[in-house]
Parts: C-alpha cells; structure tokens; sequence
C-alpha cells in the first residue's frame, strides 16, 4: 500500500517537472538539446568542464588506492597535458605516453622531459603495426585534431583537399610491446585513449592486456570521428564484453549509462567515457 502511493506520488512529481520544463522551453525559447547535452556531460570539451581534472585528481587515486606503483597508458597524448597531470596526480606511477605526429611529440619530448615517470612513444595504438598517414592541417602539423581519417578533416573541420597535409607515423599493438617487454610491467592499470575516430581500433590491439585482468578503468573519446570511422558505442560493449559498467564523464562525476547497452546513448557529439571492470567498482566510490 505504501509502495504504491510513493510511485503515484513520484509520477506526479515527474508529470509536474516535465511540464514545468516544457513550458520553461516554450517562453523562453531554450534549446532543449543543448540542455540535456549540458547536464549529461556531452559536449563539455576543454579545461575543468570536460571532468578530467576530476577524473585524474579525485576518482583516479580512489580506484588505484591499493597499488602502490600504478601503470597508466595515455594513448593519444598530443603535448603532455593529460601524462603530465597523471604524473602530478600519482606520483608513484609509471605512465606510458603515446604519439605518433612526429611534430607535435618533439612538443611532448619537451613538455615531459624533466619528468621521470612518464616514458614516451613516437607511435600510435592500433590493432596492428604498421606505417600509416596522419593527416593534419597544411598550416599547423602539430594540431591536436591530427586523424588518421582523412574526412574528418573535411566532414567536421570544412577543409578543403588544398588544406589538408599529411605525415607519416607508426602504429603499434600494444600487446606486442608488452609481450616483448618493450613495456616490463606485470599489468597496467588504466588507460585512456583520444585518437580521433581510432579508439577502437587502438583498442583491439590491448585484449591481451585488457583480458589478464589488471586494467580497471578505460577512458576514451566518443564523438562525431566515429561516424567517419564507422564505429558504434555498442562495438565498444560487444568488445570489452559484460565485466564492464559504462559511464560518461561530466564535470565532477560519472553519469551511468545503465546496466546494459542502451542504442539511446548513440549521440555522436564530444563525449568522454569511463568503462570501469564491475569488480573494482567499489574502490572507486561510485
């Protein structure tokens, strides 16, 4: 009996909101969209906004509270900002940074090189090693929007052909550094990847890692890149399989996106999204 009128209650208290906040959208002419973006961490690019400093700050050192020298990938890493913060933030970790522009890594070499505990790469994540192009911007080869999709930069960033320049660079799998101990770490316990359009790729070629067990959280980019590579938000479900709770990034929390695959959270616009392995949930304080 008191079941059923809390749930009478609740759904009269949501039929007020809603209609409340229609008429909010009708007077004052807001974009409901933008609304829904802004409070469900879409969109939210650059600086504190975007969560990260969040994530690397606060949600970070609870997940890893137990380990005493954590191993962080940062694939995708441009000029520093997110190893450098990583390192600043875990300062007994041993952070791996991966970039493949061989323009904008001299910029990381700089950035990085008095930091001990970062170690670099000239190469990108892939899910196999190989020589690639990395196209660019013809007036500014150290751009962060480097892609390994040609149309992302005349689909999203309006270039034409005369605009776009390319460079080479190597892609590696990351299981292939690990088994070869170029990376000599018994397991890896984070990682993040922001390769314009190339997460999943980049991601098939860390299984073997990924399925040893040690990794607890995966953060990595989802956005409007995705339709040029042609990747669903499901690919990344089907990939990593049901030991993984899904959550996307807003300024200061996680926002889950349910306990299963739900084809409404396809919103190709920025996003950045946490996969944490169910088993280490409860170190993260979620």
């Amino acid at each position: 009996m008191l079941d059923t009128a809390r749930r009478s209650i609740k759904r009269r208290i949501h039929r007020a909101a809603e209609a409340v906040t229609k008429a909010l959208i009708r007077v004052f002419r807001l974009d409901a969209r933008k609304l829904y973006y802004e409070s469900s961490g879409i969109l939210k690019h650059v600086g504190y906004a975007s969560g990260e400093k969040w994530l690397v700050e606060q949600f970070l050192p609870r997940l890893l509270s137990d380990i005493d020298e954590p191993v962080l990938l940062d694939i995708g890493a441009n000029v520093g900002e997110y190893s450098i913060a990583l390192a600043k933030s875990l300062p007994s970790c041993r952070c791996y940074a991966f970039e493949p522009n061989p323009i904008t890594f001299k910029e990381l070499a700089a950035n990085t090189g008095s930091i001990s505990n970062i170690r670099l790469f000239n190469c990108g994540a892939s899910s196999k090693g190989q020589r690639r192009r990395i196209f660019v911007y013809k007036s500014d080869s150290s751009t962060g929007h480097a892609s390994l999709y040609r149309d992302v930069f005349k689909e999203f960033h309006l270039q034409d052909d005369g605009n776009i320049g390319s460079l080479a660079c190597s892609m590696e799998r990351i299981d292939e550094l690990v088994e070869s101990r170029i990376i000599a770490e018994a397991e890896i316990h984070f990682i993040k990847i922001d390769t314009e359009g190339h997460e999943l790729e980049s991601l098939k070629g860390m299984l073997g890692v990924i399925r040893g067990g040690g990794v607890r959280a995966l953060q990595f980019e989802f956005n409007e890149m995705n339709v040029i590579s042609r990747v669903f938000l499901k690919d990344f479900y089907d990939i990593l399989g049901d030991e993984w709770s899904f959550f996307r990034l807003d300024t200061k929390k996680l926002i889950s996106l349910g306990h299963r695959y739900d084809p409404a959270n396809e919103i190709f616009k920025f996003q950045n999204i946490v996969a944490i392995r169910k088993c280490f949930l409860h170190h993260s304080c979620l």
